[in-house]
């Protein structure tokens, strides 16, 4: 029944996104962040609202109607900078044949993350009679929003550029471009990972566990989110260099890659399901979103030659170090309260002040960087 109703999301969601996609490629970065914004605050007016009289299916109709407002919203801008809605399908333009070619290597390149969770689900079906498949799943929407609230808009804000300057020929501005989103992305996501892996329980309680979802759901579901941490650095590394793939008219790396990670993400599981559990299935996610980067990373390296200098690998040393230490500080922290909100607000404090304060005694690129732009600001 939910399905049926929410099934013309996909026609939504293919308007939203091609609209993202033109008004990105036109410089337009705004109405496109804004468009989640809109949809989520129909469904947040809904549960506050509606939900005890309509309940789940009601739930349904908003999320349909939030996919609607993402579309609808994005008509104005596009319309004032003077795109056209027609009834006329030009099949033969040589840029539909294009996007008809590249199609399914694109969806099989960037839809690793999202197959493995399914083939994942199938074999948790039968661990902790049915409660495996509700953990992966919560654990894995957990992963997906921090992970993706900065590599997906930071890749999404890149592509067009990186698309230009391999479209002119420049190699070495688009090799850059990659590069540096590469060592942020490694800078912001690093601490995260190390937290998520050491706060994994507390962050599980705080968010899921009321009601129905008891200490045993949040000690699975947080086994499962802590082992999905492990690709989390990977998989926002492997965002940028399949983005960068893409500017370049390379869709085939991707993915061949991608296959391979799924096939690795099969076989691990069919091995490791049984005797490790919830938390076995989400690390053969996680070894599988390294497999991804390290295929396209070394395919990479083969084409354009080197893609780091020893200065940057020393800034991910740097991260890394950091975040380590980090999670040290909190590793003896997180024993101080039994209350997750206590837990939580005292470690991720905490835990930023030492991160930071360890990146600027290791003289990290970005750190400099990010002080220099908070100073000009001020």
């Amino acid at each position: 029944k939910l399905t049926r109703i929410m099934f013309p999301m996909i026609i939504f969601t293919g308007l939203a996104f091609s609209f993202v996609g033109i008004l990105q490629s036109l410089g337009e970065f705004n109405i496109p962040a804004l468009i989640s914004l809109v949809s989520n605050s129909i469904m947040v007016i809904y549960l506050f609202t509606l939900n005890s009289v309509f309940g789940i299916t009601g739930l349904a109709v908003a999320m349909l109607l939030g996919w609607a407002s993402q579309a609808m919203i994005q008509a104005p801008k596009l319309h004032a900078l003077g795109w056209r809605d027609s009834l006329r399908c030009d099949l033969r333009s040589p840029y539909i044949k294009k996007s008809m070619k590249n199609a399914l290597p694109i969806l099989l390149g960037t839809w690793t993350q999202p197959v493995c969770s399914l083939i994942n689900t199938r074999f948790a079906s039968g661990l902790n009679g049915g409660r495996a498949i509700t953990a992966l799943g919560y654990a894995n929407r957990l992963y997906t929003i921090i992970a993706g609230v900065f590599t997906f808009v930071c890749t999404n804000l890149l592509f067009p550029y990186m698309s230009r300057a391999a479209a002119s020929g420049n190699k070495d501005e688009s090799r850059k471009m990659m590069t540096t989103s590469i060592k942020i992305l490694v800078f912001i996501i690093a601490p995260i990972t190390v937290g998520i892996f050491m706060l994994a329980t507390p962050i599980t309680a705080l968010i899921y566990e009321r009601g129905e979802f008891n200490a045993s759901d949040t000690a699975l579901t947080a086994t499962a989110l802590s082992r999905y941490a492990i690709g989390m650095v990977f998989l926002a590394a492997n965002e940028v260099l399949v983005k960068a793939f893409f500017a370049d008219g390379d869709t085939k790396v991707p993915m061949f890659s991608s296959i391979a990670a799924m096939v690795l993400n099969i076989v691990l599981v069919t091995l490791t399901s049984d005797k490790l559990g919830v938390g076995g299935i989400a690390l053969a996610s996680g070894i599988a979103m390294i497999l991804n980067f390290t295929i396209n990373c070394i395919v990479k390296y083969r084409r354009d030659g080197a893609l780091f200098s020893l200065s940057d690998v020393a800034d991910f040393a740097r991260s890394v170090a950091s975040a380590a230490i980090m999670g040290v500080a909190v590793y003896f922290l997180r024993g101080i309260s039994s209350s997750p909100i206590v837990t939580i607000a005292i470690c991720v404090p905490c835990g930023v002040i030492v991160y930071a304060l360890s990146t600027l005694i290791m003289r990290s690129e970005e750190t400099r960087y990010f002080t220099a732009k908070l100073s000009r600001r001020g």
